[in-house]
């Protein structure tokens, strides 16, 4: 599905700076597209994990780079809840302060 935006749910409430989220599925695609690097991740045995990834996308459907026998994987294949995050870095913004 293209246009539209994404539903929102308590887990994909934006807290902090919620007036600079966005909920429009083409910016949203489009992000996706310009990303070389997103991070998924998960728990294992009761420990946090994130594992950096190629992501692509064809029409609604993320897919993620990673080797048939990694752990991501086996992650997705056993249905465990995951988090991706994609960002596009074109900027730095520095302060004064450490």
């Amino acid at each position: 599905m293209n246009g539209g935006r994404i539903a929102q749910t308590p887990r994909t409430t934006l807290r902090r700076r919620a007036d600079r989220g966005c909920r429009d599925r083409t910016a949203i695609h489009a992000i996706v597209d310009e990303a070389l690097v997103a991070h998924v991740g998960f728990m294992e045995g009761g420990v946090p994990v994130v594992v950096p990834v190629f992501p692509w996308r064809i029409d609604s459907w993320l897919y993620l780079h990673g080797a048939a026998n990694s752990r991501l994987l086996a992650q997705v294949a056993s249905g465990n809840e995951l988090c991706v995050s994609v960002a596009l870095v074109d900027a730095l913004v520095l302060a004064r302060s450490a």
